[in-house]
């Protein structure tokens, strides 16, 4: 998987077979990490995020010839992978039987286990089995990230319309309170132009962004929303022009430049 993706979903599968329902308290705590595979098992989840907290019932099911999916988690945020390996603690607390989990032989599990106390749990050594196949459901979407700025002083543009487009495919966002914004990108192979439109702006445009990169968008104030001073009277045959660099007369309204600078005559 591409780093960058989004885990939604985690499940594990396997065979329960006792007669009676059991029940459940399941945490899993997850984590990016540099470590490899072979690395010494840690139990400390205090540098990892906890992505699920539920009770379940785990019924009658599957067989060890044909597990089936015993315990499905839907998380309530996505957490973003890095493109390394991850590390996953799972704490369960249960007042039932053995629960079988489909397993894979060419790498290991390292679990602990007591009856009495989380406390002599933790206290105990930790021992290994067969690798716990662990199901994971992944977001194709990546996200498009960056800032919107005013040119002149530097000061966030909120409420900015934020577009990539690609022929027919587009996304959009929109600004936040400190000029911030996230657009998700579901088709990112794709090579996409970057439109951004805010009130009081000219909008800008550029025709091929990398999504990979955060950037700083600049946009320059539009004439109409600049403070201009009142035009004064011009002085007899002064020459007088617009802002496109015309000469005009008297009659002219609008923006004039007069005298070195702008000004605006509301007549």
């Amino acid at each position: 998987m591409p780093a960058g993706a989004e885990l939604t979903e985690i499940n594990y599968k396997g065979y329960y077979s006792a007669y009676r329902s059991s029940s459940a308290n399941i945490e899993i705590w997850i984590a990016n990490t540099d470590d490899d595979a072979d690395s010494a098992p840690v139990f400390d989840t205090t540098e990892m995020i906890k992505i699920v907290d539920q009770e379940i019932s785990i019924t009658s099911a599957g067989s060890a010839y044909s597990p089936t999916e015993i315990m499905s988690f839907e998380l309530a945020e996505p957490f973003r992978y890095t493109g390394g390996n991850l590390r996953i603690v799972v704490r369960a607390e249960s007042d039932g039987s053995t629960t079988n989990f489909e397993a894979d032989p060419t790498g290991k599990t390292y679990y602990k286990e007591n009856y009495s106390s989380w406390e002599a749990m933790d206290a105990s050594s930790a021992s290994s089995t067969d690798m716990v196949v662990v199901n994971m459901t992944f977001s194709n979407s990546r996200r498009y990230t960056g800032v919107v700025i005013d040119q002149a002083d530097g000061t966030p543009v909120s409420g900015a319309q934020i577009t990539l487009s690609s022929d027919n495919v587009k996304y959009t966002g929109t600004s936040d309170e400190v000029g911030q914004f996230e657009v998700p990108v579901i088709q990112h192979a794709k090579d996409y132009s970057l439109h951004i439109a805010a009130s009081g702006y000219h909008p800008l445009h550029l025709e091929l962004v990398d999504l990979s990169t955060p950037l700083t968008h600049q946009l320059v104030k539009s004439v109409d929303s600049i403070e201009l001073p009142e035009a004064d009277a011009e002085q007899p045959d002064e020459p007088v022009y617009n802002i496109q660099g015309v000469r005009v007369d008297d009659s002219y309204r609008g923006i004039k430049i007069s005298r070195g600078r702008k000004v605006l005559d509301r007549r």
